[in-house]
């Protein structure tokens, strides 16, 4: 059986670094105008509903929610992947 291989590992990894790097640079920039530990931790106290919200369901839900869903259909099939996906949003709808 032939692998079909998109890019070489050398390139991708290469695509990688000049990536990060791209971030790296991105955000050292657009830190230059936030100064201090005050923006560092608290935003300067300046959060959206809607950031914050984001924010706190990402810290809730963290990579539990890739993973629980699958091994939950290990035993329970379908049923217990609905049952899984509206429990965890039953909170969010509150």
């Amino acid at each position: 059986m032939d692998k079909t291989h998109f890019l070489s590992q050398s390139s991708s990894l290469i695509l990688v670094i000049v990536i990060s790097l791209l971030f790296v640079f991105l955000g050292l920039y657009n830190s230059k105008k936030y100064k201090g530990l005050n923006n560092y931790l608290t935003a300067n106290r300046n959060i959206g509903l809607f950031s914050l919200s984001t924010s706190l369901t990402a810290s809730a839900l963290g990579a539990w929610i890739l993973f629980g869903p699958v091994s939950a259909s290990t035993w329970g099939g379908i049923g217990s992947i609905i049952g899984y996906s509206l429990g965890t949003a039953f909170p969010m709808l509150l």
